[in-house]
């Protein structure tokens, strides 16, 4: 097997966090913040409806903490999450979602099946993945 080829081996359901938490748009950014740093999540994928809107990370409430006069309980999450969301499907190659997650500079994908979000994989998922992937080399 060519060393090239191993990382299109493993679809991104190998890899990816399952069942991530997730908040509602509707829900305030103090209690998404709260959540975060209960659950220890950087990335939250932002629901309404049921379905994926948009995701709130870490980068983005850190910004809002910044902000002078911003009420987190008073700020809903579809105020400060973005909504250009990265989503993949539990089969996809590792390769292809870090290649994408890179160029465009993605710090999470979001994993789903049919409309529902089953993963996250984050930059700390793809070091796992690169630590793996060396690990296994090493051996052979």
């Amino acid at each position: 097997m060519k060393k090239s080829t191993v990382a299109h081996l493993f679809s991104i359901d190998r890899y990816m966090t399952p069942s991530p938490h997730v908040v509602q748009s509707a829900a305030s950014l103090a209690s998404a913040q709260h959540l975060m740093r209960e659950v220890g999540a950087r990335h939250l994928p932002v629901l309404e409806d049921g379905k994926l809107v948009g995701i709130l990370s870490e980068r983005d409430m850190l910004f809002l903490e910044s902000v002078t006069d911003v009420d987190p309980s008073r700020i809903p999450v579809r105020s400060a999450m973005q909504t250009d969301v990265y989503g993949v499907a539990p089969d996809t190659p590792l390769d292809e979602v870090a290649v994408t997650m890179a160029r465009h500079k993605y710090g999470s994908a979001i994993v789903w099946s049919g409309a529902a979000v089953v993963g996250i994989f984050t930059t700390v998922d793809a070091m796992r993945a690169l630590a793996d992937m060396v690990r296994r080399e090493t051996r052979h």
